[in-house]
């Protein structure tokens, strides 16, 4: 209940609903697929020399979502838990 009162309930919902697709997204995913279920395209951020691509989207009510696709696989190995989303009941 205190998510609701800070957030407000417009704010609450759109939180909660991002928060329920984000927990969709699994590692060995594909960036498409889980842009298609982000309802958001991700943007390169950066790439190392181990293969690894960082990709982020920031736009989506101030909320920092990053994923790291393995480039060998094209597959997702890692994702950005957002503590913001976690405090939400």
């Amino acid at each position: 209940m205190s998510s609701l009162l800070l957030l407000g309930p417009s704010k609450f919902m759109r939180h909660y609903r991002l928060k329920k697709c984000w927990s969709q997204i699994e590692l060995g995913m594909t960036l498409q697929e889980a842009e298609r279920i982000m309802k958001f395209q991700f943007n390169l951020d950066s790439e190392n020399k181990k293969g690894r691509i960082v990709y982020s989207n920031h736009e989506k009510d101030y909320l920092p979502f990053y994923i790291v696709i393995d480039k060998m696989t094209d597959k997702i190995i890692r994702k950005r838990e957002i503590q913001a989303l976690d405090e939400l009941y």
